[in-house]
């Protein structure tokens, strides 16, 4: 008989490491265009390739994020 694996918590790792990825990269192209870095990086990570795509489509913003 073969152990069943727990699948749920692996895919959960997956996702949060994914996220992670698409967080950090969405926080960095956020601060490059004076952005909320803190805002994107949640975004990323919550929506992935999605929030990605949207910073990639935003224009630099002229006044810091933080004023």
């Amino acid at each position: 008989m073969v152990p069943q694996v727990p699948w749920r918590p692996m895919l959960v790792a997956i996702w949060l490491m994914l996220g992670a990825v698409f967080g950090f990269f969405s926080g960095w192209l956020a601060i490059r265009k004076n952005r909320s870095a803190s805002a994107w990086f949640m975004s990323g990570l919550l929506f992935g390739p999605v929030a990605l795509v949207a910073i990639l489509t935003r224009e630099h913003r002229d006044a810091p994020a933080f004023l």
